[in-house]
């Protein structure tokens, strides 16, 4: 037990200077005058950035659904690996690979994802950032769909604080 309690220390001590841990998220509220459907979601977030280029992190929060005749809400867990392309001092673009899953007690889903974001960071432990769209592949017990998209649910804002 002492050497593993060691090892661990050992390679935390040797990462990198620049690696740092970040915690954002973000939060969504739609509501469809057309079918009264309103939906919320919280998707609080957690990860680390080993370099300028890499980081990997997670998700975990809810999503919930309303409409006349239906309403229900489902836990989202969704580990992400992100790769920096290009940035400066203030802009980034970034691509983000999701694995995601989604559970309630009526549904069971999963997806795998790639995403384009761009970041602003105004403040060096502070990032805006602005998801624009989703390709991928999506299952379900009753549905199953791949592709990309650029509609108002690929869309996001969230926001992250670096310590």
């Amino acid at each position: 037990m002492k050497k593993i309690i060691i090892f661990s220390l050992l390679a935390i001590l040797s990462l990198p200077v620049h690696a740092r841990w970040f915690l954002g998220g973000n939060v969504a509220m739609w509501y469809d005058t057309r079918s009264a459907l309103f939906s919320l979601s919280v998707l609080p977030e957690v990860g680390y950035e080993f370099n300028d280029k890499c980081a990997v992190g997670g998700q975990v929060g809810f999503a919930i659904a309303a409409e006349e005749d239906y309403s229900g809400g489902a836990g989202v867990i969704a580990p992400f690996f992100r790769y920096t392309f290009w940035h400066n001092d203030i802009l980034a673009v970034d691509m983000r690979a999701t694995l995601g899953f989604s559970f309630s007690d009526v549904l069971v889903a999963s997806e795998v994802s790639v995403s384009p974001y761009i970041r602003f960071t105004p403040h060096e432990h502070f990032d805006i950032y602005l998801k624009l769209g989703a390709a991928g592949f999506f299952y379900s017990e009753d549905d199953c769909r791949f592709g990309f998209g650029a509609d108002s649910n690929d869309f996001a804002v969230g926001c992250a604080y670096r310590f």
